[in-house]
């Protein structure tokens, strides 16, 4: 980590007020004295080639009274951080979001193109590509993608203009998209191996073209570096993760690696043809790629906002319970259509630790969790699942049509359906419980 390299050194506990001689908006502080990271992240994500001098306010105690403090400013100097790679260049996938009035939308891109060309160059590692159009910002560059389906594919070039837009991405999740932000687009990373990089860690391992990754375990020796990796990706960091398009992908992978301490082995499964392989990757720093990360693990930003009339107080409320149900429903939505694993369902027990941890944070945040919970209890007790009022209201509503009750026998067949479905959840959610915290700890 580069934080760790930085001139000063940087100290836990250090707040950072400003980058490069430019003080940080101090109107956005909040009650406690901290300031929200945009300007910082702005920062790091526009200079991510260069070293950075960070203005720093430090607290240490002063003279021998108890309690006693004093604050000193400091700039310290952090170096950029080189992308850590093995010398894999994973399969492209089409493009899944194209941002509203950007560059890409100007230029006539589709959801569902796949970039095949920038430049009459090849589009190599695929998560390298925003930097490398960071080099074409405000020229026009010729970039050639595959349009339709597999069979009648048309091959089309499109002229677009990359603009200076730098922002503070890295995977926000398992199966998180790999976004190029000078043009405004984000696509998905596959798991099949598109090209090797001659004298790479995963040539010198044998790695070839159509190799499919399955899984992937970092591996630790030193306890020192153990106890550094608990800290930044957590106690299950040297689970074994299965690797795929809608699960832990490439991208998230990739970005973990850079959150690792120096000495990790990357230890990958993949598929040639039907014989499953193993091989343990030395990752090193890349000479041309950096990751915007620098080893600078901040605080959450929070600021208190208290209603000034009743008024405010309840359209405030409206927004929330809103917003939550909303959350609910996509959640939903994931689930049926298997964008979302099941396996991410928490049960009491997870209730239970993210109630205590929300409430450790105060009053407000703990009320914000239970707006959440009650609005995902709602839901769940609206949908048409005999045992649940919305099961019933089903049954009002057929007897509203028909002019006569649902039979007995089948409302009491259905109940019980209904009721052992709620207890199959029951059981599924609690175990998934279970198994996450036993990864955790153990």
């Amino acid at each position: 980590m580069s934080a760790s390299r930085a001139q000063g050194p940087l100290h836990g506990g250090d707040r950072i007020i400003g980058m490069d001689d430019k003080l940080f908006d101090r109107k956005r502080v909040n009650e406690e004295g901290d300031l929200p990271s945009e300007e910082l992240e702005a920062g790091l994500a526009r200079l991510l080639t260069a070293p950075i001098k960070l203005r720093v306010e430090r607290t240490t105690h002063a003279g021998a009274t108890p309690g006693a403090t004093a604050t000193t400013e400091l700039d310290v100097i952090v170096p950029p951080n080189p992308l850590r790679q093995v010398g894999l260049e994973m399969e492209i996938g089409p493009i899944e979001v194209i941002r509203a009035d950007s560059p890409a939308q100007a230029a006539g891109f589709r959801v569902g193109d796949i970039i095949a060309a920038v430049n009459d160059q090849p589009v190599g590692d695929p998560l390298v590509l925003s930097q490398r159009f960071r080099k074409w910002i405000g020229q026009t560059i010729d970039v050639d993608v595959i349009r339709g389906r597999q069979r009648d594919a048309d091959r089309v070039t499109l002229q677009v203009q990359p603009e200076a837009n730098f922002q503070f991405l890295t995977a926000a999740g398992p199966a998180s998209l790999v976004t190029i932000e000078p043009i405004g687009v984000a696509f998905a990373v596959g798991t099949r191996v598109a090209a090797v990089q001659p004298g790479s860690p995963a040539a010198q391992a044998g790695f070839q073209v159509g190799d499919k990754l399955t899984a992937a375990q970092f591996q630790l020796d030193s306890p020192a570096a153990q106890e550094l990796a608990a800290d930044y990706v957590g106690r299950g960091y040297d689970k074994e993760i299965e690797l795929g398009a809608k699960q832990p992908n490439w991208s998230y992978m990739s970005d973990l690696l850079q959150l690792m301490p120096p000495a990790t082995v990357l230890n990958l499964s993949y598929l040639r043809g039907d014989q499953t392989m193993k091989a343990a990757l030395h990752p090193v720093p890349s000479k041309d790629y950096y990751f915007v990360q620098r080893g600078l693990m901040t605080t959450v930003f929070q600021r208190v906002h208290t209603a000034k009339s009743w008024s405010e107080a309840w359209s405030l409320g409206f927004r929330e319970t809103k917003e939550q149900l909303t959350r609910v429903l996509v959640v939903l939505k994931k689930l049926v259509t298997f964008e979302l694993s099941p396996k991410n369902l928490g049960g009491p027990l997870m209730i239970a630790a993210v109630a205590g941890s929300e409430a450790s944070r105060g009053i407000a945040r703990l009320l914000l969790f239970l707006t959440f919970l009650s609005a995902n209890l709602a839901i769940l007790n609206f949908l048409p699942i005999p045992a649940l009022d919305g099961g019933h209201m089903v049954f009002l509503a057929a007897e509203g049509v028909t002019g006569k009750p649902v039979d007995e026998r089948l409302q009491i067949t259905l109940t019980l359906v209904g009721i052992g479905l709620l207890l199959a959840l029951m059981i599924f959610v609690s175990a998934n419980d279970v198994h996450r915290f036993v990864k955790m700890f153990f």
